[in-house]
């Protein structure tokens, strides 16, 4: 999907300076986290950053079905957009959603931001 705010963006660039933006859609390829493993050939990570724009949670429940038939592939810690975007793609309470997933495996939030 687009970015939520992509639109009114692209409005405000040509509002304040005359550019007209012209985007392209392009499609791409969805993988699941086992796939993403498999195909590049690694067991797991320390630190996994997500910011996919709509698509962490995705992303994370991914992660999630994944790690729980391989526990061993846990990420150490999870970063991950909350600015809205995936209650925006899929719905209100996504990303809550995702973290109380998260929270029933065994991680703790530290941070909560609508700010990135």
């Amino acid at each position: 999907g687009e970015h939520p705010f992509v639109p009114q963006d692209c409005e405000r660039i040509f509002r304040d300076f005359g550019v007209r933006v012209d985007l392209e859609r392009r499609a791409a390829q969805v993988w699941t986290w086992s796939r993403l493993s498999e195909v590049c050939n690694f067991r797991g990570c320390e630190v996994l950053l997500v910011d996919a724009e709509g698509s962490d949670a995705r992303i994370l429940r991914s992660l999630i079905r994944h790690c729980r038939q391989d526990p061993d592939s846990w990420p150490w810690v999870i970063q991950f957009e909350t600015m809205g975007h995936c209650d925006h793609m899929e719905g209100p309470g996504t990303e809550w959603a995702v973290i109380s997933e998260l929270e029933a495996s065994g991680y703790m939030l530290l941070h909560y931001s609508w700010v990135n």
